[in-house]
């Protein structure tokens, strides 16, 4: 190699590095262009696939309707139901001669209760056994206003 290749060499070698360093950089945002498609195409299915429930409540006759509006790709679903009871009373005091925790926790403390014994609902009036729906169809549930209703 004479004196006039060595720059030569140099500048071919600056210049590779710095078509490596160019696809590095082209090659990383492509990667993160492709995880952003990625990540919009589940959000989309999962919100196609999200089940639409839809309950009604005829509080005169104390009728609970849900009704699967769909989508209809999901087939038939199995729905259970539970009135839930979110309020901790862990920290409330009992009263002396009052009820114990455990009769406490026994309570539905919402408005309403399925009616207990009917359409499989247990003593408590708190859940009902599951029952399967198809896209479209819909169910009746019996409910009773809950004793602190």
């Amino acid at each position: 190699m004479g004196i006039a290749d060595t720059p030569i060499a140099a500048a071919s070698a600056v210049f590779s590095g710095l078509a490596a360093f160019g696809a590095w950089k082209a090659s990383r945002e492509a990667n993160d262009t492709a995880a952003s498609v990625a990540q919009i195409e589940r959000d989309r299915w999962h919100n196609a696939l999200t089940p639409q429930l839809r309950l009604r409540l005829e509080q005169s006759d104390g009728l609970l309707y849900v009704r699967f509006d769909g989508p209809a790709q999901l087939g038939r679903l199995s729905i259970r139901l539970i009135i839930r009871d979110d309020f901790d009373r862990t920290r409330v005091p009992g009263l002396a001669g009052g009820p114990t925790p455990d009769e406490i926790a026994q309570v539905v403390w919402g408005s309403y209760r399925f009616r207990p014994g009917v359409d499989g609902a247990d003593q408590l009036g708190r859940t009902v056994t599951p029952f399967p729906l198809d896209a479209g169809d819909r169910t009746r549930l019996a409910l009773d206003p809950s004793v602190n209703g």
